[in-house]
């Protein structure tokens, strides 16, 4: 918990840092395999241009399923975790609008966002719990909701309002200020949660480390914003705002996690062993 007390500029360094290395290490390779495939489905389509490139694209995929299965990541729960972070963005942006206000002109953002969470938490649940289930499935995703609700409910309790729901809504930008002063409490939740989550899922010391990137990446995506609540005063014509954030979070989670099921019925119902979904 040390980095708390380090200063913003090392703090900012350190999770780009970190969000630079898990997109590199593993989002990079499987959006780039996923391409490959698309790519290889293409020219084997077209056989002119496939007996030319037949012989390269296979060995550009066979480097990356050797890395994603030296690491034993399932990838059809990466790529199912990719599909439901991208269903449960398109269902968050479609209540935030009913709710609260439009944000459709950020959506190709959060669209990434969304996939990047999917993956991490898909891939996170596949590296660590050797045999899925739909029971610790659900209590995977279970805790990410008890965290960032517990988030904002601290945040309500420790910081005092130093702006209004409404002005933040009217400079359309990522309040920066906020989410600086609320950066120690979010460090606190993330690496509190990532013991609690190791100790209930891990067993090993590189779990607790997944489980620590992968709590870091979610919590820069949508815990930033989560733990400013308390910064901002809301009168009562506005409270409404606090249990829509609740809403909002249970939602992501409920759409997220119901979306994999879908995908994954069969693997999750069946307890077969990761070595036997990784095939």
């Amino acid at each position: 918990m040390g980095i708390c007390f380090l200063s913003p500029e090392f703090r900012s360094l350190f999770f780009n840092l970190i969000i630079n290395a898990y997109f590199i290490g593993v989002i990079l390779p499987v959006i780039f395999h996923l391409f490959n495939k698309i790519i290889l489905l293409y020219l084997q389509n077209n056989l002119i241009y496939f007996n030319r490139y037949s012989g390269i694209l296979p060995n550009i995929s066979r480097v990356t399923m050797n890395f994603i299965k030296r690491f034993n990541y399932p990838i059809n729960f990466i790529f199912s975790g990719a599909i439901a972070g991208l269903v449960s963005t398109i269902i968050f942006t479609i209540v935030h609008q009913i709710l609260i206000t439009d944000i459709w002109f950020s959506f190709f953002i959060m669209a990434v966002a969304g996939i990047v969470s999917g993956i991490s938490i898909a891939g996170s649940y596949g590296k660590i719990i050797n045999t899925p289930s739909l029971k610790n499935w659900l209590g995977y995703n279970f805790i990410y909701i008890l965290m960032f609700i517990l988030l904002a409910v601290m945040s309500i309790i420790i910081f005092e309002p130093v702006t209004t729901a409404a002005e933040i809504m009217q400079a359309k930008t990522r309040p920066d200020e906020l989410i600086k002063r609320a950066i120690p409490l979010s460090e606190i939740f993330t690496i509190s949660f990532s013991l609690i989550m190791g100790f209930l899922f891990g067993k090993k010391i590189i779990d607790y480390i997944i489980i620590l990137l992968t709590n870091s990446v979610l919590m820069i995506i949508l815990g930033l914003n989560v733990s400013i609540i308390g910064l901002v005063k809301i009168p009562s014509g506005f409270f409404y705002l606090v249990f829509e954030l609740f809403a909002l979070i249970i939602t992501i989670f409920i759409v997220y996690a119901g979306v994999f099921i879908i995908f994954e019925r069969k693997n999750l119902r069946q307890n077969i062993s990761l070595s036997q979904i990784s095939k």
